[in-house]
């Protein structure tokens, strides 16, 4: 498997009810180079389970387990596990529709002075 394009920080803590819709829509992504690298930061609820689940069943996901530490705790130690040189934000709750990353990928790579990229958001 080549190495991924994309590596999508996931921080999770107590997500249980979102997490397995949330983490469908990053596999459903027409984009494919991609890893999903999942904090569970110190998750009370059944998150830390079906992250171990996903990771079962998707090599493309991989799973640290952490004491509470906060958000930006678990998206630093995520981001310094990445092996992919675009990093892409992606929190518990979120859905990705399946066009995100191969719209964000183009636009990255026709506009390489561009650091950082946002997507709309629909509620």
């Amino acid at each position: 498997m080549p190495l991924p394009l994309v590596s999508i920080l996931l921080p999770v803590r107590n997500a249980e009810a979102t997490l397995d819709s949330s983490i469908a829509s990053l596999f459903a992504q027409t984009y494919r180079r991609f890893e999903i690298i999942a904090i569970n930061d110190g998750s009370s609820d059944r998150s830390g389970d079906l992250l171990d689940t996903w990771a079962r069943r998707e090599q493309r996901l991989r799973v640290t387990h952490t004491p509470t530490e906060g958000l930006v705790s678990a998206l630093n130690r995520a981001a310094a596990l990445a092996l992919g040189p675009l990093l892409a934000r992606h929190d518990a709750d979120d859905l990705s529709l399946p066009e995100r990353l191969r719209r964000q990928v183009l636009y990255a790579q026709r506009y390489p002075e561009v650091a950082a990229l946002g997507s709309r958001v629909s509620i």
